[in-house]
């Protein structure tokens, strides 16, 4: 019985095929070498979408909408070259280390240690005074 929602690989499948069908269209009208080259693939790959080895990658699917300028729908969405292209949103800038001259530290003594025993295990703190 249906229960109203759909698994997750069911969209997922429904592109697949259709990104098929659209490799499959183009080889009809030229030729496996022609549309491996478009895509920048092999033509083992072509063969391998064709016998449903395996699936196109969003990738691939984006450079058959860009080359061929195609358009299709999956459950009301529409994909073509703008609905697959890379976003241009740069990325978020990497946290910078702290610089911190550890030897600088270490030859000018500005550190206290301390350790205490807990349980079976000896506890060692080290603080450094860091100038600002």
């Amino acid at each position: 019985m249906f229960s109203g929602t759909m698994p997750p690989t069911k969209p997922v499948d429904e592109l697949k095929a259709k990104a098929i069908a659209l490799i499959s269209e183009r080889v009809s009208q030229t030729s496996v070498a022609k549309v491996a080259s478009d895509l920048g693939i092999t033509r083992q790959a072509v063969y391998g979408f064709l016998k449903g080895a395996f699936c196109p990658s969003l990738a691939v699917i984006h450079q058959a909408c860009l080359e061929w300028h195609a358009e299709f729908d999956v459950r009301g969405l529409k994909i073509n070259q703008q609905t697959l292209r890379a976003s241009k949103t740069p990325a978020a800038p990497l946290p910078r280390q702290l610089d911190l001259d550890l030897y600088q530290i270490l030859k000018t003594k500005r550190f206290v240690v301390k350790t205490r025993k807990t349980g079976n295990a000896m506890e060692l703190v080290l603080r450094f005074k860091i100038s600002a």
